[in-house]
């Protein structure tokens, strides 16, 4: 009974650790999308520029990937010239926007595609540290 005991603490503690990495790479994620809030908030027409290069980057930083952060900042850029957008405070609304509907909205290219036979295994390839781990665990929180 000792043995299964040590076993079942061990698998306990590991999977606690896992939950605590997986959580503070959530506020690693909240921390780069709080530079949004800090860029809108003095938001003006004059720095629009930088500051969609700034919001840009945190997009980036914070795992959305180069495609969907310039998809996003296009998105936003255009409606600011088109006059859409003129304070801060609609620019988020919209950004808050933008990702609510890349989140729910299926397309025919961006759906995951495993065909007929289930169980299906997935291959996920990255350098060490760059958030494989992260971006699975927020992954599965979402199904």
């Amino acid at each position: 009974a000792g043995f299964f005991t040590r076993l079942g603490r061990l698998i306990k503690e590991k999977a606690k650790s896992d939950v605590d990495k997986l959580f503070s790479g959530f506020s690693k994620t909240r921390e780069n999308l709080s530079v949004v809030d800090e860029l809108l908030t003095y938001w003006n027409l004059a720095d629009t520029d930088r500051v969609l290069d700034d919001l840009e980057e945190a997009l980036l930083v914070s795992d959305f990937g180069p495609k969907i952060s310039f998809r996003i900042v296009d998105t936003l850029r255009d409606q600011i010239r088109d006059g859409k957008l003129k304070s801060g405070t609609e620019i988020k609304a919209s950004l808050k926007r933008c990702i609510l509907e890349l989140l729910t909205t299926k397309g025919s290219k961006t759906e995951l595609q495993l065909g007929f036979r289930k169980p299906a295994v997935i291959m996920i390839v990255g350098v060490n540290g760059g958030g494989k781990t992260t971006s699975l665990g927020k992954t599965c929180l979402q199904i």
